[in-house]
């Protein structure tokens, strides 16, 4: 029973003139999970500090990070990835106040963490963290436009960039931006905001029937299926492919409905890409797109030339080759050579020839 008392007391000693973050975490810089779609990016890191080059790699990718720049400052960093036939992509990483470092000093205040917290958790780098500790990022083939996001050809006049940007930053939804206002690039960056429906909401700004909200259907599926990471604030850039299609599906289609003379109507109205229904004959098969959604996702080249048409959640349908699918979009070159660009959320199943 002694031996306990000791290793308890021991413990505690080490708290008095210890950080607890720094018992716990410790400062040693913690590995990012780096991934594309496609894989084989380049990825650089380069430290926003001091403008060092920190990994030039490939993805997919671990690299180690310091989390600290020196006492009582956290390290930012930009990330780069680039592949040829692809847009280049860039994102900011920086590392918060760990949870250890808030929570676990302030627990055994004032039995002496004040030291911790102000002097050796800061010093050994323990109190930042980076959160997410993975990055996902989906690179858009160069010459195409994206599926979801805004494009300039959208804002036909009267609609303009200017109008939308005004609308939004005159309700100050207190939201950092790193794009320039009154750019298309601000408008796609406001629709990574994970948490804009609690934004919206909070400054009452969404649609209403009476005193209640009232959404579309589609608006309230994705709110659903996106809550648990709307709710946690998670970062963008840690969510995987398809939980960030679906985030700025939401965040489109709401940005439609809170400003309609605003916001060009991709989903919602008239900007919808339009195909008509054709009826399935019994000489093809469906096959289940969503159950095998990974499966699918992934398939190669030579596998999707066997596939004949697309049928879309909304009834229509079609008939060409898929040149181009993942969880974010498919794209389809149709037998009058036209190329038509769709959310793989809209995809119901696929068409192939009966052997």
């Amino acid at each position: 029973m002694k031996i306990y008392i000791r290793i308890l007391a021991i413990f505690f000693i080490l708290l008095l003139f210890s950080g607890c973050a720094t018992i716990i975490k410790g400062g040693s810089p913690q590995g990012i999970y780096f991934k594309s779609e496609p894989a084989d990016a380049k990825l650089t890191v380069i430290d926003l500090r001091n403008g060092n080059l920190m990994a030039n790699v490939k993805t997919p990718q671990v690299v180690m990070l310091p989390k600290s720049a020196g006492f009582f400052k956290n390290a930012k960093y930009n990330i780069a990835f680039e592949k040829e036939g692809y847009d280049k992509k860039d994102v900011n990483l920086e590392s918060d106040a760990s949870g250890w470092y808030v929570a676990g000093n302030l627990l055994f205040l004032p039995l002496g963490s004040l030291i911790g917290w102000l002097i050796v958790d800061p010093a050994s780098g323990a109190m930042w963290s980076f959160d997410p500790e993975q990055v996902s990022v989906l690179l858009n083939p160069k010459g195409t436009t994206d599926p979801i996001g805004f494009n300039i050809d959208e804002f036909k006049p009267p609609l303009s960039v200017e109008k939308l940007c005004t609308a939004i930053n005159t309700d100050k939804y207190e939201i950092q931006f790193r794009e320039p206002d009154n750019t298309i690039t601000r408008l796609n960056e406001i629709l990574e905001v994970t948490d804009l429906f609690n934004k919206l909401s909070a400054k009452d700004k969404l649609p209403k029937k009476g005193s209640e909200v009232s959404l579309p259907p589609d608006i309230n599926e994705l709110k659903n299926q996106t809550a648990i990471y709307r709710d946690a604030q998670a970062k963008f850039i840690g969510l995987s492919f398809d939980q960030q299609a679906k985030i700025k599906k939401l965040n489109r289609r709401l940005l439609e409905v809170t400003y309609p003379n605003e916001t060009p109507k991709k989903f919602g109205g008239a900007y919808t890409i339009e195909s008509t229904a054709v009826p399935i004959d019994n000489t093809k098969v469906v096959i289940d797109a969503q159950k095998n959604k990974e499966k699918i996702t992934e398939a190669q080249t030579g596998q999707t030339e066997k596939m004949e048409g697309v049928r879309f959640s909304d009834g229509s349908v079609i008939y060409g080759e898929i040149v181009e699918m993942n969880v974010y979009k498919i794209v389809i070159r149709t037998k009058d050579k036209n190329v038509v660009t769709r959310t793989f959320d809209e995809v119901d199943s696929f068409i192939k020839v009966r052997k």
